[in-house]
């Protein structure tokens, strides 16, 4: 438990570097890295680099799910995340376009984190 907590913090405070240098130099880079034209999409970065923590987050967890080796528990939630991603992406990118395609990330990242939660206070990690 003790690692798999290691990996999270250094995952949240490299994906915290991140969202931080989006919000403060995000559109500098996207001119920088790009062109000018990317410029106006650093609200768009700054949501992905939000959604990459959560990411960071549900991957580590998902690697602590998988060493349990209990496979058999996995389709149901992730059909359900498909599910939800289905729904979130119907309603926020035709309303919001490539930011709402960001929040459909978040959100469907954010749910991961709590499965793979539920999915390990479940099931007894090895020794």
């Amino acid at each position: 438990r003790r690692l798999v907590l290691k990996v999270i913090s250094i995952g949240i405070a490299v994906g915290l570097l991140g969202v931080l240098g989006a919000r403060f130099v995000g559109r500098q880079l996207l001119v920088l890295v790009y062109n000018p034209e990317y410029a106006e999409h650093g609200t768009l970065l700054f949501w992905l680099m939000v959604a990459g923590v959560m990411l960071y987050i549900g991957g580590a967890l998902g690697v602590a799910f998988t060493a349990t080796r209990a496979f058999k528990k996995m389709p149901l939630p992730y059909f359900a995340i498909a599910i939800v991603s289905f729904f979130l992406s119907a309603t926020l990118i035709p309303a919001y376009g490539l930011v709402g395609a960001a929040w459909v990330l978040l959100g469907v990242y954010a749910l991961l984190c709590v499965v793979m939660i539920l999915l390990l206070k479940s099931t007894p990690l090895p020794s």
